[in-house]
């Protein structure tokens, strides 16, 4: 079985295999997507769907965009307090609410509550807590 720690450095090392998406950038009062800056991204199972995502160490929270969702059997989204979070760019993401997903890492499954929202230029986003939540 690969830990995640490896598959972090496998990652790291192997770039010939990722597709380059745009990250987002501030938000209008109509919520458009972000601007330009490259980042890497991966695919893998999320809820048994073949999905794109970036594994982000700058984001806080893991975020799945609501047609990414639309796509894929999942529990009901659960409201959350949080509804509007800051962006990499001093823009604001709207927040939807959130729901659980299986992320399957070389036939591991691992598990986080996503916060589903709109304002993704990508399909996921998994960020520190995911990261946190399996590496320690």
């Amino acid at each position: 079985m690969v830990s995640i720690w490896t598959y972090c450095q496998i990652l790291s090392q192997s770039k010939k295999h990722l597709k380059r998406y745009q990250d987002g950038g501030t938000s209008t009062k109509k919520k458009k997507p972000s601007l330009p800056l490259s980042l890497s991204s991966i695919h893998v199972p999320v809820n048994h769907v073949s999905t794109t995502i970036l594994v982000d160490t700058s984001a806080a929270i893991s975020l799945i965009h609501d047609k990414t969702l639309s796509n894929m059997q999942h529990q009901p989204i659960m409201p959350c307090s949080l509804k509007e979070v800051h962006n990499a760019n001093s823009g604001f993401i709207s927040l939807l609410g959130i729901v659980k997903l299986t992320v399957q890492i070389h036939h591991l499954d691992t598990h986080i509550d996503a916060y589903v929202t709109r304002d993704l230029i990508c399909p996921v986003i998994l960020g520190r807590d995911w990261i946190q939540q399996k590496l320690c």
